[in-house]
């Protein structure tokens, strides 16, 4: 009896320990809140302002006690403030989710902030810090965005800031989401071409061992339905092609509304793979097709790639 006593002893306290193992992270991250950590608040989102201004001016990894943590501190307002008394929350936006803190630091005295935009009113109070348990950050890119409460109402941006968590780095910088698409090398057979092609490019940068391309182009007096666009680098006589991805640029429809023209998907990005391409300058172009009718263009960009 004594035997089978000890024995139920021994078991409960292994599966204590085990439970304690598998529940300690838990018990002590998110159970256990310490005095200085940003509050995880549920609030509905206001509509998008335009009125907010914001900066943050230092993100670095921190200790909160026994967690590991991110420290944020900045400034923030809203245009024309007249109100001394506010409630400031930080939000996180990522693909799946949408994470809003309270902020409790969020009236810290700014008088430099005050000066620089030139505020009347004697309001100083733009300052805000925080930290945020890096436990509640489960992925590595989120938009940043602010809420700003007072008696006037609550008041709502998001940015084009990216806060970005790496092994190495955590930053805070303009929002540039990766592409997943690669562009592929093709055969093409150019044909002289028998329209003009329209077409504006927004980036042509090197980016690691790619060359990145985005813009967007269209045969002059044709719609973009089943367009093919494709991405040239001429050297001397030689020319490789690449494909492209479509995106889609309503705002070019109605760029063009006067033309009765459909050119929702007249947008392009490419990421073209340079450690395949022979070293040399290149010349870049663009080459479209539709059914029978082609364009081509080349523009006064010239890329150089290098491969050891």
């Amino acid at each position: 009896m004594k035997t089978n006593k000890k024995v139920a002893i021994y078991v409960f306290i292994i599966f204590m320990f085990v439970a304690y193992m598998v529940f300690a992270d838990y018990i002590f991250n998110v159970l256990i809140k310490t005095d200085k950590e940003a509050r995880l608040v549920n609030i509905n989102l206001p509509s998008e302002t335009q009125n907010i201004k914001f900066r943050v001016e230092t993100v670095k990894r921190s200790k909160l006690k026994w967690k590991e943590a991110l420290f944020f501190k900045g400034w923030v307002f809203k245009k024309n403030v007249k109100e001394d008394i506010r409630e400031i929350y930080l939000v996180l936006k990522s693909k799946n989710s949408i994470l809003v803190f309270d902020i409790e630091k969020d009236n810290i005295s700014r008088p430099d902030v005050t000066a620089y935009f030139k505020m009347a009113g004697g309001i100083h109070n733009h300052g805000f810090e925080l930290s945020i348990p890096t436990y509640r950050l489960k992925e590595n890119l989120y938009k940043v965005g602010f809420i700003i409460e007072d008696k006037t109402g609550k008041y709502y941006t998001i940015s084009n800031k990216a806060l970005r968590i790496s092994d190495s780095a955590v930053t805070v910088n303009h929002f540039e989401p990766k592409s997943e698409f690669i562009s592929h090398q093709v055969s093409l057979n150019i044909q002289e071409p028998s329209r003009e092609i329209r077409y504006r490019l927004g980036t042509v940068s090197t980016s690691g061992k790619h060359l990145v391309v985005k813009g967007w182009g269209f045969l002059k007096g044709m719609d973009t339905k089943s367009l093919n666009t494709y991405i040239l680098l001429k050297k001397n006589e030689n020319v490789i092609a690449f494909d492209v991805s479509v995106k889609t640029r309503k705002d070019i429809t109605k760029h063009f509304i006067d033309s009765g023209l459909n050119l929702d998907s007249s947008g392009f990005s490419s990421q073209i793979p340079t450690e395949n391409i022979d070293s040399g300058t290149y010349q870049l172009g663009l080459y479209m097709v539709k059914n029978d009718q082609t364009g081509i263009v080349y523009i006064d960009k010239y890329i150089i790639v290098v491969n050891k």
